[in-house]
């Protein structure tokens, strides 16, 4: 086993690195771990953290700020997977997305997690196709 693999849990170290999502526990994630195996594995890390939200609207709006839209722009799913595609993850040859916070939202949550979701894996794709590995992680104790 390489350095590398052990700084994540097994069952989804291969999630990792050939792509897909994934929820996992907070307990079982740590950001200084996830760091390093992200920089030896040549990936991006981006943190998703929407904790403060708990609307659909709030969501959009963390996405947006997260994936650098611009301010002025409408936010709407489409337009998010749609710039998620065009996301800068240079120079790593990949990206690993860790959303925390997703198990906080009260605004009808069966529809808005799966939307959010979609747009991420649609955006993520687009990457694949590249030949840019990802993988989303969402961290939370919430049902997913």
């Amino acid at each position: 086993m390489a350095e590398s693999d052990a700084l994540v849990p097994p069952e989804w170290t291969e999630l990792l690195r050939g792509g897909g999502a994934a929820r996992v526990a907070d307990s079982d994630i740590r950001d200084a771990d996830l760091e390093e195996w992200a920089t030896t594995c040549d990936r991006s890390l981006l943190f998703l953290d929407t904790q403060d939200c708990t609307t659909e609207r709030e969501i959009l709006v963390a996405f947006g700020a997260a994936f650098e839209l611009d301010e002025d722009d409408e936010c709407e799913w489409d337009t998010i997977d749609e710039c998620l595609a065009d996301f800068d993850i240079s120079p790593a040859s990949g990206l690993v997305i860790v959303w925390t916070g997703w198990d906080n939202i009260d605004d009808d949550p069966e529809h808005v997690i799966p939307v959010a979701v979609d747009a991420l894996v649609t955006a993520a794709r687009s990457w694949a196709d590249e030949g840019r590995p990802w993988a989303l992680l969402m961290a939370g104790e919430g049902e997913s």
